[in-house]
């Protein structure tokens, strides 16, 4: 017998929201690397970018999660962020290669300033 095992959804990330449109917003997401569901980002220059806790320019404020996967390669693009009133999966959520734990604590702390809470879930 095949086993179906269904692949991630926003669900999966999203396990509340405060009151639909106005928790998740389209916006518009900078060119540059790939935004992927559940990637921490920043809001630098009126564009959404990839956390980036080594910058200066505000790409170190975590502001929000993408909520799908966007084509950033070739130009600026639209996309969906959570943006406020939301709890989040932390396993779901994808960080900076380089981020440390006290880095850590402090994006969770910025992401829960907005209203934002990230918690640990069971692993069924």
């Amino acid at each position: 017998m095949t086993t179906y095992i269904e692949p991630d959804n926003l669900s999966d990330l999203l396990l509340v929201e405060v009151k639909t449109g106005w928790t998740k917003q389209r916006v518009t997401f900078a060119k540059g690397p790939a935004i992927r569901t559940g990637l921490v980002i920043a809001h630098v220059d009126g564009k959404y970018v990839p956390l980036d806790v080594a910058a200066t320019n505000g790409a170190e404020m975590a502001v929000g999660v993408a909520g799908d996967d966007v084509d950033t390669a070739e130009a600026d693009a639209k996309g969906m962020a959570i943006l406020r009133g939301a709890v989040l999966a932390n396993r779901k959520l994808l960080w900076p290669s380089d981020m440390t734990s006290v880095l850590y604590e402090v994006a969770v702390a910025q992401l829960d300033s907005r209203g934002i809470s990230v918690i640990s879930t069971l692993e069924i």
